[in-house]
């Protein structure tokens, strides 16, 4: 039986549930939170929120987990006006409908999320946010070189022009700015 610990059901709410998971999983789980130095509890709250935020949404959009060498063999691979090109194509219609589908609607402050939720569940993104009167600069940073810069800003740039946005983009070597 599950009991939610407070008043009503927020989401900020704790739930204590029992439910049984198989032995292997188990000391596996056991011994990575061990390695991390954090509860198990927090260990499978991470897991958890990470495939209800993220993972089980990307599974519906057949999606690839590579190793940020393999990408890098691969962007490198490839000269810059094609890879532009690629990321133009890749960034069209699937980030609207993964969008749409995680909030509902495609819009700036949604595609933010967007954003900040790569970030969040990806090794080699960071996402830092500044607004001034000017409007808001979002800095994606990144550990994929001028290669992946050349590509994500292209896939960057198709993602919001699909969805009806443009902002300026300029790109280093380790970073995405984006100006709204």
């Amino acid at each position: 039986m599950d009991e939610v610990e407070g008043a009503g059901a927020a989401a900020n709410k704790t739930v204590t549930s029992s439910f049984r998971i198989d032995g292997e999983v188990y000391r596996i789980l056991q011994r990575d939170a061990t390695a991390k130095n954090v509860s198990l509890n927090s260990l499978v709250n991470h897991v958890l929120r990470r495939y209800s935020e993220f993972g089980m949404y990307l599974s519906r959009f057949k999606t690839i987990v590579i190793t940020l060498q393999a990408f890098n063999q691969m962007v490198d691979a490839v000269g810059d006006e094609a890879l532009a090109r690629i990321g133009s194509l890749a960034g069209g219609e699937i980030p609207k409908a993964v969008i749409s589908t995680l909030y509902g609607q495609t819009n700036l402050q949604n595609s933010k999320k967007f954003l900040k939720l790569i970030a969040a569940n990806t090794a080699n993104w960071r996402y830092s946010e500044a607004s001034s009167a000017g409007g808001t600069t979002v800095v994606l940073s990144h550990d994929l070189g001028h290669k992946g810069s050349v590509y994500f800003s292209n896939y960057f740039g198709s993602m919001f022009k699909i969805i009806g946005l443009s902002p300026g983009i300029s790109q280093t070597d380790d970073s995405i700015i984006l100006r709204f």
